[in-house]
């Protein structure tokens, strides 16, 4: 089984964590790496290959003009600056949700989510 996934990691401050987890409903011991090896060993599963991706497709994604970090980086300001009014207009779940999705690109490029790569076998019993 292959198994892809965004992480947290250290440089991910507690406060970031709170906020980002709960406007994308995300449960907090499911972006902790060992945590989810433990499990998949726990289930019975070897861990045959781990890759580590870090930041690299986000960086190769903005090297080869794939994304533009700009029109992100211009939403999350725009979000910011108009957040009373969207919040009056939207909600305040909604913007949460809204502007942590942007913000989880920029995460990744600072390195606080870093994507693994997980192979997994079923291990005999």
């Amino acid at each position: 089984m292959v198994v892809f996934q965004t992480l947290a990691t250290d440089l991910l401050e507690p406060q970031e964590a709170a906020r980002l987890y709960a406007a994308l409903a995300i449960v907090p011991a499911n972006m902790d790496c060992d945590r989810f090896e433990r499990l998949a060993e726990d289930a019975g599963f070897s861990i045959v290959r781990k890759e580590l991706q870090g930041s690299e497709s986000r960086e190769y994604a903005l090297e080869h003009g794939t994304v533009s970090f700009d029109g992100m980086l211009l939403r999350l300001s725009r979000m910011r600056r108009l957040e009373a009014e969207l919040v009056r207009e939207y909600g305040r779940e909604f913007y949460e949700a809204a502007y942590h999705s942007e913000l989880w690109g920029v995460y990744q490029l600072l390195g606080k989510l870093f994507n693994y790569i997980h192979v997994l076998a079923k291990t005999s019993s």
